[in-house]
């Protein structure tokens, strides 16, 4: 696939994840995808396949009422996307209210998403890839 269609791939999936649209979010990874979520940098671990992205969202919506992302900026290079905005988790309840600059790199295979990763800050993100600020 081209750059240009690997950030239509990665734009596609961000829509359906804003629109809180399942389907067409999992019909943008790879069967054998490892799905990050940010808390899995600091705790480890991943989610695997079709079910594995399902159940991390789950687990997002278990914890968080809602999740809101500010997209800022798209960039490819090579078999990679980075994803750059800031999002918000809005807490359940008396929860607070979280919001932080969010970075994600995606590996894209066959046309398909087949990881995503959070990175703590764009700078560790695109130079992750080989595009330094």
């Amino acid at each position: 696939m081209s750059q240009e269609q690997n950030i239509e791939l990665a734009e596609r999936a961000l829509e359906a994840f804003t629109k809180r649209d399942m389907e067409p979010f999992v019909a943008c990874f790879h069967p054998s995808v490892e799905f990050m979520l940010p808390r899995n940098s600091l705790e480890g671990g991943s989610y695997r396949g079709f079910d594995g992205i399902r159940r991390a969202w789950a687990d997002l919506y278990e914890t968080w009422e809602d999740i809101r992302f500010q997209h800022r900026e798209t960039r490819a290079t090579g078999d990679y996307v980075v994803i750059l905005g800031r999002t918000t988790n809005v807490g359940k309840g008396r929860a607070p209210t979280v919001g932080y600059d969010a970075a994600y790199v995606l590996t894209i295979e066959e046309g398909s998403i087949i990881r995503w990763q959070p990175y703590t800050s764009s700078a560790e993100a695109l130079k992750s890839v080989g595009l330094e600020e």
